[in-house]
């Protein structure tokens, strides 16, 4: 997440969300997440680890050129 308005929206509803964790939202890599609430004491950073390809959920980008009936070539 690197737009602006997004990172705005998150310190603006998430009140645990501190300004460093905040800042590392933009580079953080695949599978890293910050986690914060009420449950935590601070923000803090996790990595997720990767599903086995079959376990992983249905959610690959549409190809659009299929979808519409179009030509790939």
């Amino acid at each position: 997440m690197v737009n602006d308005r997004d990172l705005a929206l998150l310190e603006n509803t998430i009140s645990t969300l501190d300004s460093l964790s905040r800042g590392q939202i933009p580079t953080l890599p695949q599978g890293a997440c910050v986690v914060t609430g009420t449950s935590f004491d601070i923000p803090m950073l996790m990595q997720v680890d990767k599903l086995p390809k079959e376990q992983e959920p249905d959610s690959s980008d549409v190809n659009l050129v299929e979808l519409w009936g179009g030509d790939d070539g």
